[in-house]
């Protein structure tokens, strides 16, 4: 996700493009325009100011019987939920789309997830540390410019280590000679960082498995040819679909 730092007062205006289509639904999804508001409006509430990251942005759902009550053509309200993260805090905001207005911010318990900046850092200082690039040469990887690691959640456990720490499990892959790094994981090494301190708290160095050295990746030149085909098989409805899409509503049946 992005992450947003103290930013000009020439962005303070935002103008929705004109060829946005408004939402007809209170369900509607977000429109890439809206999104741009919820970020516009938190900025402009001051909400967005030094190391803070979007986790996400969703549709704040009305109550069901205003959406049951709603008639085609009537107003509806329309809000967005935006979870937040700075260092170990994280916080939930409440936006009026259409006002342009921030409704509601608030401090939550727990942490929120991982995001892909984070995790980007998180596998930075793993394939750097001098414990992890050990581990790498005691399982034979000494080309270490292709190894790559991310940062993933380690879950919670309620451990000492876990108490007001913004913890990230990291986990290597040797990318050398191959497109698909998901064939090629490095096991039995791990790191367990500190994400806001930037820092390796311990490495895990277990079983030196073997990095799997047969084929992973999937173009035509490794796997092969093709089985051959089957029989056609053709579906038809003549009569065309038996679902009816309007929008972002489905129906079908009843």
């Amino acid at each position: 996700m992005f992450r947003f730092a103290r930013l000009t007062l020439a962005l303070v205006c935002f103008a929705a493009p004109a060829f946005a289509a408004p939402p007809s639904h209170p369900m509607d999804a977000f429109s890439s325009a809206e999104h741009w508001t919820i970020r516009e409006v938190l900025r402009a509430a001051g909400k967005l100011e030094g190391d803070v990251r979007f986790v996400s942005v969703d549709l704040h759902e009305p109550p069901k019987a205003e959406v049951l009550a709603w008639k085609p053509g009537a107003a509806f309200r329309r809000e967005g939920v935006a979870v937040l993260t700075q260092g170990t805090h994280t916080f939930e905001a409440i936006v009026d789309v259409a006002g342009q207005k921030l409704v509601s911010w608030r401090e939550v318990a727990g942490l929120a997830s991982l995001v892909s900046s984070e995790q980007a850092v998180v596998g930075e200082l793993a394939a750097s540390d001098p414990r992890m690039i050990a581990g790498f040469k005691k399982r034979g990887i000494v080309d270490l410019e292709m190894v790559r690691c991310y940062g993933l959640s380690p879950g919670y456990f309620g451990t000492k280590e876990e108490e007001g720490k913004r913890l990230a499990l990291a986990r290597c892959w040797d990318r050398r000679g191959v497109y698909n790094t998901d064939g090629r994981p490095i096991e039995g090494l791990y790191a367990y960082v500190d994400v806001v301190a930037k820092k390796v708290l311990r490495v895990v160095d277990g079983v030196a498995a073997p990095v799997p050295q047969g084929p992973v990746d999937l173009e035509a030149e490794v796997v092969g040819a093709p089985r051959a085909l089957s029989g056609p098989i053709r579906v038809e409805q003549p009569l065309g679909p038996s679902f009816r899409r309007d929008g972002g509503v489905v129906t079908w049946q009843n």
